[in-house]
């Protein structure tokens, strides 16, 4: 894994998901987990107590936003007590009511200086960092079957159950490497719906809020959505739509479309 931008190179990377609401330039507050051990170690390891060999990026994965840290109350950073709160300034967002992805690196090859500013945050949106893993309810991303409007897959549910659906997404890789990453095409954001047999939204059955992007070890990029409630003995389908972006654009690239049945039943048995 490697950050694009001249400067250094960074090893390792974890995806923030940030909730928007507005197609405007937003500020963000994302609080690192305590949990975060190998982000907390990478510090330790460089003897970092101010987190200035993190690089907090833009969509493409290149541009460096405009962020600074503190301890989550205007305090400095404390890696010993493991506070860090990353403010993000002004980034200008491609939709209205998605989910975002941007991306926080770490761990570089050598030590860097700061490329942490003053930032004066407004109104802020939530930027969150997720540390699970893809679990039950798998499926990668394919078209739907061509003249079939039948999801190529299915979640079974009763009306109470609230699940998570992992997606998982081949986007396209470079050709031949560049500073050592084959990484090209990324995530850029995505919406959701679950839709009725007459293609109404049922806006009841998802939480967009809970919508989260996770780039594993492994380097491979999921997406976890819920869904929840909905009528017994009735049939639903989630539409995930994600727009993605390649290096040096501004603007959405492809948008993808994933389709999951949702069967709701009271007895999963019948």
């Amino acid at each position: 894994m490697a950050w694009y931008a001249a400067g250094g190179l960074w090893r390792r990377r974890v995806a923030i998901s940030v909730d928007i609401a507005a197609a405007t330039p937003v500020d963000v507050n994302v609080t690192v987990p305590k949990e975060f051990d190998a982000f907390w170690a990478s510090l330790v390891a460089l003897s970092d107590t101010t987190g200035a060999n993190l690089r907090v990026v833009w969509y493409d994965g290149r541009t460096v936003l405009d962020y600074a840290l503190d301890d989550g109350a205007g305090g400095a950073v404390s890696v010993a007590n493991k506070l860090m709160r990353i403010q993000i300034d002004g980034m200008t967002v491609p939709a209205a009511t998605a989910m975002l992805c941007i991306w926080l690196y770490f761990d570089p090859i050598s030590a860097q200086s700061t490329a942490a500013t003053a930032v004066a945050i407004a109104s802020p949106r939530t930027g969150y960092i997720e540390l699970g893993a893809p679990d039950r309810h798998q499926f990668t991303h394919r078209p739907p079957p061509p003249r079939s409007s039948k999801p190529p897959f299915v979640v079974h549910k009763t009306v109470n159950e609230q699940k998570f659906v992992w997606i998982r997404f081949h986007l396209s890789r470079r050709v031949t490497a560049g500073n050592s990453s084959s990484i090209h095409e990324e995530p850029l954001y995505v919406t959701q719906t679950v839709q009725n047999s007459a293609g109404a939204d049922q806006a009841t059955m998802y939480d967009l809020t809970l919508a989260r992007w996770v780039f594993t070890p492994r380097k491979e990029l999921w997406l976890r959505v819920l869904v929840k409630a909905g009528a017994t003995a009735t049939n639903y389908t989630l539409v995930v739509l994600t727009r993605t972006i390649l290096p040096g654009d501004t603007a959405a690239t492809q948008q993808l479309e994933t389709r999951v049945g949702i069967a709701v039943k009271d007895n999963l048995e019948s």
